[in-house]
């Protein structure tokens, strides 16, 4: 088992790969009370298309097939449900499917051993019956239904499509009502065939646990199972470049106010992981800097009434897909879009002050540090490093290597070809 240290911190964790293929990921916290473990299958729903190894030929799977299989794994044979089991030991168990990856994760301040040991083995056991499937249809059903009544789901999706032609980011994670009715049990036993193997998966503890005896709980727990070759699939991701399918789009609701997004496409497919990374902490620091509720523009938009208290903005960026969302409601939509678009265009104008600078490295460098005594936080930036190809003392590494000069390394992002909106307006009476 691989130790990794970071001196400043002097915080260590244990990695290891299991014959099987699994990762496993322990972080000893002894003097907190709490264990919090994750189980991560790097499927989510950008998966959608892909080959197995060895074969030509393209498999295509309907929208929303990732999450589903979230909802399935929870049902176990004999109608038992995996959360009352959790339940019944005192540990607190849930799951979410990103466009990544899904991942299942409990907490716990007992029984973390036998938590532990029913998280693997309700993830690793499939259990489909045609009967369910097609009732669990109903409930996401619903579940899409009511994201269509939030103008901020409407206003997301909306940009998404603006932004990229092809990329399967552009589909809702839980799909639509028409892709649902295509999934069947054949369907969500194929994929989970496909990519619910060990090799595709990562499990992450952290907190009140001893090192030795839960390494040797997870091994003897995968040793009594028999997982089959790995599929090995190669996932077809339909990559772009930063050049946007349509600049402007709207859809009507009945809203009082407008909701809106304005979108930068940005191309990352040929950067690396800690590439990827230090152009992240980047961006973060010119959003804070231009855009966060502390700086002099978010103040004077307010002041002028382009903006108002639910202005954000969001970015996620990875190999495959990579974009950034100034959002929030406005009585003029034209006057937003148009004030948000010029700010960013002018970025690589901006000659940005150096002590700014410098605190925003210490203060984010003290935020990473404290995320370590939190064991979910632990967990939770172990797993994405993962999923991102990256470890978890490289920001920490990033932040402290991290110059003024190299901001412009990300001037070039900043062009008109990569800029979209979208609006949900408000329905004419």
């Amino acid at each position: 088992m691989e130790k990794i240290t970071n001196e400043l911190l002097k915080e260590s964790y244990y990695k290891c790969i299991l014959p099987n293929g699994l990762t496993v990921v322990l972080f000893p916290k002894p003097l907190i009370k709490r264990t919090y473990a994750m189980l991560t299958v790097k499927y989510g729903s950008i998966h959608q298309e892909f080959r197995l190894s060895g074969r030509n030929d393209i498999i295509t799977t309907p929208a929303g097939v990732a999450h589903f299989l979230e909802h399935k794994m929870f049902e176990m044979p004999e109608g038992v449900d995996a959360s009352n089991l959790f339940a019944e030991l005192g540990a607190d168990v849930n799951a979410y499917t990103s466009h990544e990856n899904t991942s299942y994760y409990f907490q716990t301040v007992m029984n973390f051993e036998k938590s532990l040991e029913l998280l693997l083995d309700f993830v690793q056991t499939p259990y489909f019956i045609e009967e369910s499937v097609e009732s669990e249809k109903l409930i996401i059903e619903q579940e899409i239904m009511s994201s269509l009544d939030r103008p901020g789901s409407v206003c997301y999706q909306g940009i998404l499509k603006n932004l990229f032609e092809k990329n399967k980011v552009i589909d809702d994670i839980g799909g639509t009502k028409e892709s649902i009715s295509l999934i069947n049990k054949d369907t969500l036993q194929m994929c989970y065939n496909t990519f619910y193997h060990p090799y595709n998966m990562i499990l992450v503890c952290a907190g009140n646990f001893d090192l030795e005896s839960t390494l040797k709980l997870i091994k003897n727990n995968q040793n009594n199972k028999d997982f089959g070759p790995y599929l090995n699939p190669e996932v077809i991701y339909h990559l772009e470049s930063n050049k946007v399918k349509k600049e402007y789009d709207s859809f009507m609701m009945d809203v009082n106010i407008s909701c809106v997004s304005v979108g930068l496409k940005l191309d990352l497919s040929s950067k690396t992981p800690k590439e990827i990374l230090k152009i992240a902490v980047l961006f973060d620091f010119i959003l804070e800097e231009q855009f966060d509720y502390s700086s002099k523009n978010y103040q004077k938009w307010l002041r002028d009434h382009i903006i108002d208290y639910t202005f954000t903005f969001n970015f996620s960026l990875c190999k495959t897909y990579a974009y950034i969302t100034i959002d929030g409601q406005a009585f003029d939509s034209n006057v937003f879009i148009d004030t948000m678009r010029k700010e960013l265009l002018n970025i690589p104008n901006i000659k940005f002050d150096e002590e700014r600078f410098n605190n925003f490295i210490r203060s984010h460098i003290a935020y990473q540090i404290r995320k370590f005594n939190s064991v979910e936080a632990i967990a939770n930036s172990l797993n994405d490093e993962y999923i991102d190809g990256t470890e978890l003392f490289d920001k920490i590494e990033t932040l402290q290597n991290l110059k003024l000069s190299d901001i412009k390394e990300v001037y070039e992002y900043f062009s008109t070809d990569a800029l979209s909106s979208f609006v949900v307006l408000p329905k004419e009476n």
